[in-house]
Parts: C-alpha cells; sequence; structure tokens
C-alpha cells in the first residue's frame, strides 16, 4: 500500500488506524497553533506577519534541495524521510499561517467576520472526520464542502480592514516579508499539485483533500492579497498616517486640558503638535494670557528676531478688523517679510483670538515654497481652536474655583456655553429648522452643532452628556471639539463615530458617557442618514398621512465601550423624505419631564400627540412653541427637571 494508494483488504484495519492518526494529527496541530497564536503577543501587524515568514521560510529552504534534483540519488529510506519532513514543514507553515492570518483578521473584529471564522474552522473539523469515518457520499456533498470552503476562502481572503493600521515606518519592512512569503507559496503551490503523493499526509479519496486544499488554498490566497492590498494602500497611507497624527494631537491637547495643565502647558502641547503635523522646519509661538509678561516658544528660530518679526506681521494680521490668516506662499518675495526671511522659503501665520481678545499668534516655516495646503492650515487652526477652547474652560473653572458668588460665575459659564452652542442650525438649503435648549442649572451637558459637508449635504448632531452642570458643560465642549475636528476630514459616519468613541474614551473619566444622534441630510438625494448612540429615538411626521411615529434603531453611547468591539455596536440607517415632512430630534428632558404631582413623566404618546397638533400651524416656530406649551402645562411648576433640547426640521 503506498502513500496514496487504495486499502486492500488485508490492510483494510492498518488503513483506518493510518487515518485516524493523521486526522488526529491535523486537528491536534491546528488547535495548538491556534491557542499558540492567540496567546502570542502581538501587538502590531508586522509582528504577525514576521511570524508567518518564520514558518514559510523553513518550508521553503525544505524544497530547494528537492525542485533542484539533489535528493533523486538519495536512498530510499532516507528519501522516504526526507519527504516525511517536507511534508510535516509543510502542514505546520500552512496550519500556522492560517491561524496567524486569522489573528490579523480579528485584529479588527465584527461579529459577522466571527461567524465566518469560527464556521471555517467548523468545516475544517467535519473533513478531518470524515477522512476517519470515510463515508460514501454523493457526488453533490463533495462539491458542497468545496463550495462552502471557497465561499470561506472568498469571504475571508477579501477582508484587509487592518491594512490602515498598518504604521508609515512599517510598510517596507511589512511589503518585504509579504514578497518573501508570497515567492514561497508559489513554489509551494506549484510542488504541492505536481506531486502530491511525495508528501506525508496526501490520503486517498476526494473528499479529504477538501481539508489540504482549503487550507492551503486560504493560505496562499490571503498571503497574495494582502501584498496586493499593502501595495493600492501605499498611495493613501500618508493620509491615514497624516489623519491619525491629527487625532493624537487633538487627543493630546484635550488631555492637557482634562488634566487641568496650567495655560502654558497647554499651548506648549498644542505648538509642538502643529509644528510635527504640519511637517514645519521652524516656528514660534508668541502668546499672553492672564496679564502675565509675553511668553515665547520657538523651534529654529532664533528668539531675538521673533519680536521684530511679530511686529512686522501684527499689522497684517490684526488689519483692524477680524484677526486673518496669512499664508505666504514665497516668503522671499514678500515686500514686508522678505528681509526676516531667513532663508525659509514659506510662512503660515495664524492669529490666537478668544471671546475677541488677541492672545498671540503662531507662526510656522518651510524650507520650501508652496508648502502649506488647505489641509494643513486647516489642521493648525483646529489646533489652535482646541487649545484656546481648553484655554476658555480653564479660566471659567479657575474663576468658578476662586470666587465666592458660585452663582454669578455659573452666568459667566453660561454665556461661554451659549456661545459655543449655534442660535440655530447652518447649512438650512431645502429645509428649515428651529431649536430650544434649557439646561437644567446655569449650565448643562446637551448640546447640538451641525456642519456644511457640501453644497448639497449638511450634518446635524445634537447629545446628552450624562450628569448635568459644570463637569458635563465641559465634557460638551470637548465633544464639539471632537466632531469639529472629525467633520473635517470627511469621513464615512460609521467611522466618524468609532473614532469620536476613541477620541471621548481617552478623554472622559470611565463613569462618564454621552448619548447622541448623527444625521446627514442629503438634499440632492431626498433622504437622511443616521446613527443613534443610545439616544432618543427620531420622531417623525409624515405630512401626507398626517400621522407621527418613531424611528427606532440600535445604537450604544459613546464611552459605554472602549475598545474595538464598540464599532460592532455602530449601526448606520437611511431615510427617505418627503416635502413638508417633519422630524423631532430631543434629549430625554423632554419625554422624561414629570409632573410634580402624578409623577407621571411626558412621555413619547404625548410628544407625538402634540407634534401633531401643533402642525395646525404653518409656521415651524409656532410648531415648535405649541409642544413646548403642552409639555410646560403638564409639568405646571416642576422645578426638578434634566436638561432639555429639542430640534424641528421642515424639508422643503
Amino acid at each position: 500500500m503506498g502513500y496514496y494508494g487504495k486499502p486492500t483488504p488485508a490492510d483494510n484495519g492498518l488503513w483506518y488506524f493510518y487515518l485516524l492518526c493523521i486526522s488526529a494529527f491535523f486537528l491536534g496541530h491546528l488547535f495548538f497553533l491556534r491557542f499558540w497564536v492567540a496567546g502570542g503577543k502581538y501587538s502590531t501587524v508586522e509582528d504577525i506577519v514576521q511570524s508567518v515568514a518564520s514558518f514559510a521560510v523553513p518550508a521553503g529552504l525544505m524544497l530547494i534541495p528537492e525542485m533542484a534534483g539533489i535528493i533523486t540519488d538519495l536512498p530510499p529510506n532516507t528519501l522516504t524521510a526526507y519527504r516525511i519532513g517536507e511534508g510535516y514543514l509543510f502542514t505546520i507553515y500552512v496550519l500556522g499561517s492560517l491561524n496567524l492570518y486569522m489573528s490579523l483578521l480579528l485584529m479588527r473584529r465584527t461579529a459577522n467576520k466571527s461567524k465566518i471564522i469560527d464556521g471555517f474552522y467548523v468545516l475544517l473539523i467535519i473533513c478531518a472526520v470524515l477522512l476517519v469515518v470515510r463515508l460514501h457520499l454523493p457526488y453533490w456533498v463533495i462539491i458542497a464542502f468545496y463550495l462552502a470552503g471557497g465561499i470561506g476562502v472568498a469571504y475571508l481572503t477579501t477582508r484587509l480592514n487592518w491594512i490602515s493600521l498598518v504604521r508609515k515606518n512599517q510598510k517596507s519592512s511589512i511589503a518585504l516579508w509579504l514578497v518573501v512569503i508570497n515567492l514561497i507559496n508559489a513554489l509551494l503551490v506549484y510542488q504541492y499539485l505536481i506531486s502530491r503523493e511525495n508528501f506525508f499526509f496526501s490520503v486517498y479519496g476526494t473528499l479529504p483533500e477538501a481539508i489540504y486544499t482549503i487550507t492551503i488554498g486560504f493560505s496562499a490566497i490571503y498571503g497574495l492579497m494582502a501584498l496586493l492590498g499593502l501595495l493600492f494602500y501605499f498611495p493613501v497611507a500618508d493620509i491615514v498616517d497624516q489623519q491619525t497624527r491629527e487625532l493624537e494631537g487633538l487627543m493630546e491637547i484635550s488631555e492637557s486640558a482634562r488634566q487641568r495643565e496650567n495655560v502654558g502647558q497647554v499651548f506648549d502641547r498644542m505648538f509642538a503638535a502643529a509644528i510635527r503635523d504640519t511637517d514645519s522646519d521652524a516656528g514660534w509661538l508668541w502668546y499672553k494670557v492672564d496679564k502675565q509678561d509675553a511668553v515665547v516658544k520657538a523651534k529654529n528660530v532664533n528668539l531675538s528676531k521673533v519680536n521684530s518679526f511679530k511686529d512686522a506681521l501684527e499689522p497684517i494680521v490684526y488689519n483692524g478688523r477680524a484677526a486673518e490668516m496669512l499664508d505666504v506662499p514665497e516668503l522671499q518675495e514678500h515686500p514686508t517679510l522678505s528681509p526676516m526671511s531667513n532663508g525659509f522659503k514659506s510662512m503660515l501665520a495664524l492669529p490666537m483670538v478668544s471671546n475677541r481678545v488677541d492672545l498671540g499668534m503662531l507662526c510656522l516655516f518651510k524650507n520650501q515654497a508652496n508648502a502649506y495646503d488647505g489641509r494643513m492650515t486647516g489642521m493648525a487652526k483646529t489646533y489652535i481652536n482646541f487649545a484656546l477652547n481648553a484655554y476658555e474652560n480653564q479660566q471659567v473653572l479657575e474663576e468658578t474655583l476662586r470666587n465666592e458668588h458660585v452663582l454669578e460665575e455659573y452666568k459667566i459659564a453660561r454665556q461661554i456655553q451659549q456661545r459655543l452652542i449655534p442660535a440655530t442650525l447652518t447649512g438650512q438649503n431645502g429645509w428649515q429648522a428651529v431649536t430650544f435648549i434649557e439646561p437644567s442649572k446655569e449650565v448643562g451637558g446637551d448640546f447640538y452643532d451641525s456642519f456644511v459637508l457640501d453644497e448639497n449635504r449638511t450634518a446635524i448632531v445634537i447629545g446628552d452628556v450624562s450628569g448635568n452642570g459644570m463637569a458635563a458643560a465641559l465634557h460638551m465642549a470637548e465633544i464639539k471639539g471632537v466632531f469639529h475636528s472629525l467633520t473635517a476630514f470627511n469621513l464615512e459616519p460609521k467611522e466618524l463615530i468609532v473614532r469620536a468613541n476613541n477620541a471621548i474614551s481617552a478623554c472622559f473619566e470611565k463613569n462618564r458617557f454621552v448619548t447622541l444622534l448623527y444625521m446627514v441630510i442629503d438634499k440632492k438625494e431626498r433622504k437622511f442618514t443616521y446613527i443613534r448612540a443610545g439616544h432618543c429615538p427620531i420622531l417623525y411626521y409624515d405630512s401626507r398621512l398626517h400621522e407621527a411615529h418613531y424611528i427606532k434603531d440600535e445604537g450604544l453611547g459613546l464611552g459605554i465601550l472602549r475598545d474595538q468591539a464598540y464599532a460592532g455596536h455602530v449601526h448606520v440607517y437611511e431615510q427617505p423624505y418627503q416635502q413638508n415632512d417633519i422630524i423631532v430630534l430631543f434629549t430625554d428632558g423632554i419625554d422624561e419631564a414629570v409632573d410634580p404631582k402624578t409623577k407621571e413623566a411626558f412621555g413619547h404618546d404625548r410628544l407625538k400627540a402634540s407634534l401633531v397638533e401643533a402642525t395646525r400651524h404653518e409656521v415651524l416656530d409656532k410648531v415648535m412653541k405649541g409642544m413646548l406649551a403642552d409639555m410646560r402645562r403638564h409639568v405646571k411648576d416642576n422645578r426638578e427637571l434634566d436638561d432639555m433640547t429639542m430640534i424641528l426640521l421642515r424639508f422643503g
């Protein structure tokens, strides 16, 4: 009986024992390597790819003598032993790389992906069991096994989400390792196809062969797809790296503010982030706050020349009107600034203004002309705004702590918060909106905002920070800064919410979270796309039927899950709309407003009925007033209410 021959009746028992050993060996190594990989400390994609290569190289080296014809003159027993070792290394590599690639897939885990992976392992177990049982199955069953394996391979080999985790300094080394792995894969697959009878684990029958075909196919195809995916990712890797650095810079500044560092430390972080993330060669920061002496921070610029440079810039930047950014693409050709250029070719100067008070100026330089594009200037502005927001929040907090008249200081905080929350929504093109917000104390954790994405799309966010009072208000300001920065990146809604959760998880205390609803209105497509992150449902009024209903969808608040698993709880929904339809966005302070006598909440049903009744008014503002009047009649003189926010939006 040969390795690939059909057993005779005489050695039938030995043959089945042989199959049992093969099956046990396959499953034992499959799950041993699975647990070994699961217990490994793979913190980066590079670690996993290098581990795959460490399995691939010995298997590839073992093939070279055979493919070169060197081993053909070996004694038969030695040749058999060599091929047994060759087959062993081959199988260990295939199973090891399969499990390592599975861990790579799970670096960006989703529920569907986990189920497919588990199903893939179950399919291999079934194949191994059938290898022992040796059932005479119909041909269509065998085809079904191959088809299921093919579908699993096709699905898993196209899951390359982990590529976005590859950092700039890792790209070349990972690509080089993948080239090596794919060259070895090509040799192994070729050798397997032309001489399967020489491999120790090849056995008689079509169905057991599915085990090896599926595992070999997955490892070979995924290695190739990973290399191709990485090569296609190279052109945009710098952009992704830059966006990651920008988000990290915002989180650094936010963390500085959260830890109540002094103004100088916050501005120092802002200056370092601006220099680093705009790839500037030099720069200086000049500021003066809290009646202190002017502070100057500089990099690769002579401090003695900063004041003269600032004096020349001030009449240009602070020109008697609103302060303006100054972008000088050809610094050496500027009539006023060229004598002080010090060899730099381009410059970006940005004023720092808080509450109409000029606090200072940030100036950045590069050795190339025309070096600052819109993305860089926008990023530098965002860093400044974030630092100024942190400065303003710190100012409010310090004033509150110093002043015995807490109520008066809360009024100041309320004014600041009112400036942070817009009086009306921007981008009202093809729709109109009215807003209402009322904190339970002087300041609160409710907020809303809008962002114009392009000529047809506008994003709206409404949210509620857990708790109320000053702490909630400060966190509200942080969230506002996060959304202002993220919307500038033109992200898809789900990616935006996932990144917002990452930022909030880094900034908020563990007992703090926020519920919100993020919506993008597309007037061209006449639909809105939304994500409900644990927030109150949308109340929708159908103008044709003169009926209202709630749109209740799944979603989890931000800051509750603080790891990659959160992405699985973010669901994107779409809803078409018709002319004169109305949507109501609100926080729980509206529907949970309580009658002090009966202790009964206003509730969803009353709110819906109030909307239908109020739509008899044609003016949207009167619809809002009618609904608020119904709610206030219900709560009577109750003063123990939560923060309340409501937005009414009518489509044109």
